[in-house]
């Protein structure tokens, strides 16, 4: 999937690199806590999470990048979250269906998954269970839930990510003009 996104980003940005505009930033966030839930053979366990895996008070940051040229934009997330690899995203303006009245914005990307940002409000959703759901609470302080899991398990957390930078209403203001 990643070579995909390489691939298309190198397409999208040959014709017009000259005039291309940027902006990256970072929301770093907190783990406050987790769970791992899991049931085998009828059989409920319950965990703190896996073993070399992340734990309470261990830092991540959700990386942004928009980059509009020749009249295209692409909008990116990655993550360096150790249990994050399924919730990354890649978005270009042809994936955009709507905004809301609350300003929520709304693409389906490449595997046709939901992502939704606003001012106030971040849901990306994974490939299988994964998403990350998250409501700013004061200024620029943000409060996140992550959920990641399979048929069998679902492992859980909180975090919270202090000072995200302006760049993200920056970013929303050029998606929303571009689309009006």
């Amino acid at each position: 999937m990643r070579i995909i996104y390489a691939f298309s980003l190198i397409l999208f940005f040959t014709p017009n690199i000259m005039a291309a505009e940027e902006i990256d930033f970072s929301f770093n966030c907190k783990i406050l806590d987790q769970q791992l839930l899991g049931i085998t053979d009828g059989k409920s366990s319950r965990y703190n999470g896996y073993e070399g895996g992340t734990k309470v008070g261990d830092t991540f940051k959700l990386d942004f990048r928009y980059v509009r040229t020749g009249g295209k934009y692409f909008l990116q997330m990655t993550s360096d979250h150790k249990e994050l690899t399924t919730i990354s995203f890649a978005v270009f303006n042809s994936d955009f269906k709507n905004v809301d009245n609350d300003g929520l914005v709304l693409w389906k990307d490449s595997s046709d998954v939901s992502q939704r940002i606003s001012d106030n409000v971040i849901n990306l959703d994974g490939k299988g269970y994964s998403q990350i759901t998250g409501r700013r609470y004061y200024k620029n302080d943000w409060n996140l839930m992550l959920r990641l899991g399979s048929w069998d398990e679902i492992f859980i957390q909180t975090a919270n990510c202090m000072n995200v930078p302006r760049e993200l209403g920056i970013m929303l203001e050029k998606v929303r003009a571009y689309h009006k």
